[in-house]
């Protein structure tokens, strides 16, 4: 009998070791590095795709905005960038020497104003013919402008001048309506300009 118990004890402890061994937790498993390498070199590729995709992505929006442009459909200009602007001066003669080799021709356009000319410079006056024009010069100094003779001018002009100093002269012309001249006379009234030259 002392042995079958002995042997059925030495069974019973076979018996709790191999259940005691089955209960045991399975280890837990750390990431290598290795994988945390991968791990990171997948993260960053991955960023890098994103900016590629993100610049393709622009090109693309201008390509579009260029194509619609082109084909004559809309285009959204918060995605183009404009070109700056740069102001270009008057074509505007008044106040502006006039060009070498060429006449100026002063009108009633130019009553009040100031024009610019060069010594020696020459400009024709054109107030046209709708009135009788008495024309004086004076300057400082003396005989800055002075009226060409014997020079035929196109109708209505009151002749070529010529600047012989330099200085400044005011031209005035006073107007006296051609219907004046008629029987009875009109009651239209004359009229006065001034033009101020500056020569240099």
């Amino acid at each position: 009998m002392k042995e079958i118990s002995s042997i059925l004890l030495i069974l019973l402890l076979a018996t709790m070791l191999t259940a005691s061994g089955c209960a045991q937790p399975p280890a837990q498993t750390h990431p290598s590095s290795d994988s945390a390498g991968s791990s990171t070199a997948d993260s960053a590729g991955s960023s890098t795709a994103t900016a590629t995709a993100t610049a393709s992505t622009s090109e693309s929006v201008a390509s579009t905005a260029e194509v619609s442009s082109a084909q004559g459909g809309s285009v959204d200009l918060s995605k183009l960038t404009p070109e700056p602007f740069t102001p270009t001066p008057s074509d505007s003669t008044s106040g502006v020497a006039n060009p070498p080799g060429t006449m100026k021709t002063v009108s009633l356009d130019d009553q009040g104003g100031m024009i610019n000319l060069l010594l020696g410079e020459s400009f024709l006056l054109n107030l046209g013919e709708r009135y009788t024009w008495d024309i004086s010069i004076s300057s400082q100094p003396d005989g800055v402008i002075s009226r060409v003779k014997n020079i035929t001018v196109i109708r209505g002009a009151q002749g070529v001048y010529e600047t012989l100093k330099a200085g400044t002269a005011i031209l005035t012309a006073s107007g006296d309506p051609l219907c004046r001249q008629s029987n009875p006379p009109c009651g239209q009234p004359s009229i006065q300009i001034q033009i101020t030259f500056t020569i240099r």
